[in-house]
């Protein structure tokens, strides 16, 4: 690998004015407010948490009484004091004003999203990208990747790596996504601010979420947006709402099959896309499932719980079929009566032929209807070997009843498909996920999240879409979403 000390990119801050702390109108926005008026105990209670924070001169650590919590919930690490061991205690010349705002956002005591987590592990940038992410072991003449695997399975990264090298940036993202795949991490990145077109890694991987703010002035390729002065303060409110429904998860909010995990970090991303709320002119091409700007809109606490709260549901049906099509005539059978819900499964192909599972909903008494979906799936790494490929699935919603392929999800670039309509009138609908052989034998596994909801009110929300003032460095970054392969 040619990440290493002689050749590391800096590793930089999103470095801006910094604004007050979280206020009660963000939690109002995100949804937060109205998930802990229902479920009071959502707060990240029993929640080990991790953030990753790069250097302002020698500053990284999150000081505890900034976000309001006992020094008791930190542990500190760096090179000084690796993983492993007990890691250090709360030094006040290393309190970072930047590091503050990000914990206030995503667990301060009195603003932040999760503010009951029961421990944060806190590393030095550098450190966490060089020696636990991307660490290697040299054993003669044979180097091997060997990260270091951490106890909190979200971690929150308000930083970007200012590197125009594509090597770097490359490598990068390949030891991000191996390492989300080895330990079931879920990484929430900021994006970098400014108009770039580019995507910085970290936030350039693909198994984890990037972040953008709700002004809309950061780099394009971003997952999700949330209120914030910067990306860096936008993306721990993301961080926190996955938190808060890890521990639904946990709590036994979502039913799940025996032996399926809820927690799965694959579903927490498909339900966190598939519940934000969209902007005004929020729009999405087949090719192109999120929006450019806002990616599946602005994260919302309550809209992906009460998702998953319809419990897992498996496929109707599976099927085989010619290589390449969408299956627009089969006939439905096995209904699924939830309106909204989810599934994890897997699909195999064959040499000859995609492989289509196959979800019945039968609706022909529904009028004005929304309908959303989303499938998310892990890129299957090789570190050592430079591998970093993403399996061909497609996201299909076809009108059995007219045989009318209504929308085809199929980005060649993304390994998430996402589907939103409204005004669809009743029928008997059939969501299709495909799995495309594209000429071999492919198994991969993936997650689905669905919401069928009756429309009352306009659709989108017009109301969500509003400026805030930034004020920050724009960067440039060559890093885009590269092409299956």
């Amino acid at each position: 690998m040619k990440i290493g000390r002689t050749s590391i990119f800096r590793l930089v801050l999103a470095t801006f004015t910094l604004g007050a702390a979280a206020i009660s109108a963000d939690l109002d926005l995100i949804g937060v407010t109205a998930l802990r008026a229902k479920y009071p105990e959502l707060n990240g209670s029993g929640q080990t948490v991790a953030v990753a924070e790069a250097s302002v001169g020698s500053a990284w650590q999150v000081s505890p009484s900034t976000v309001g919590q006992p020094e008791s919930l930190f542990r500190y690490y760096d090179s000084t004091h690796p993983y492993g061991g007990a890691g250090a205690g709360f030094i006040p010349a290393l309190a970072s004003g930047h590091a503050g705002l990000v914990g206030n956002h995503f667990f301060g005591a009195t603003a932040g999203v999760s503010p009951g987590v029961a421990a944060v592990e806190n590393f030095a940038a550098d450190y966490f990208v060089l020696d636990v992410v991307a660490r290697t072991t040299t054993v003669g003449s044979t180097t091997s990747w060997t990260p270091v695997g951490i106890n909190p399975p979200i971690i929150n990264q308000s930083f970007v790596f200012l590197t125009t090298d594509p090597e770097i940036v490359t490598e990068v993202s390949l030891a991000y996504d191996g390492y989300a795949n080895r330990f079931g991490t879920l990484f929430i990145n900021g994006a970098n601010n400014g108009s770039s077109t580019f995507v910085y890694a970290p936030g350039s991987m693909y198994n984890g979420i990037t972040v953008g703010t709700l002004s809309g002035n950061h780099s394009g390729g971003v997952h999700l947006v949330a209120p914030g002065t910067a990306t860096s303060f936008a993306t721990p409110y993301v961080s926190g709402v996955a938190t808060l429904l890890r521990q639904a998860a946990e709590l036994g909010h979502f039913e799940a099959m025996d032996g399926v995990d809820p927690t799965d970090a694959r579903l927490l991303k498909a339900a966190l896309l598939n519940g934000a709320t969209k902007t005004e002119g929020w729009s999405q091409t087949e090719t192109n499932p999120l929006d450019e700007v806002f990616g599946a809109g602005v994260v919302n606490a309550k809209s992906p719980h009460d998702m998953l709260s319809g419990g897992q549901h498996t496929a109707s049906l599976q099927t085989l079929e010619t290589p390449g099509s969408v299956p627009t005539t089969t006939t439905p059978a096995n209904f699924l009566s939830a309106t909204s819900g989810w599934d994890i499964n897997t699909l195999s192909t064959a040499v000859s032929s995609d492989a289509v599972n196959h979800y019945f909903f039968d609706l022909s008494t529904s009028s004005n209807v929304a309908f959303t979906a989303t499938v998310t799936w892990n890129s299957l790494t090789d570190v050592d070997l430079g591998i970093n490929d993403i399996s061909n699935f497609d996201l299909v919603l076809v009108d059995t009843l007219t045989g009318t392929i209504l929308w085809s999800s199929h980005s060649t670039t993304e390994n998430i498909e996402h589907i939103y309509l409204t005004g669809l009138s009743g029928s008997i609908f059939d969501v299709q996920v495909i799995l495309r052989g594209d000429g071999g034998v492919v198994t991969d596994e993936y997650a689905l999240v669905w919401s069928w909801t009756a429309v009352t009110t306009p659709v989108p929300e017009s109301g969500v879409f509003w400026a805030i003032g930034l004020a920050g460095f724009l960067g440039l970054a060559i890093h885009t979403r590269r092409p299956r392969r």
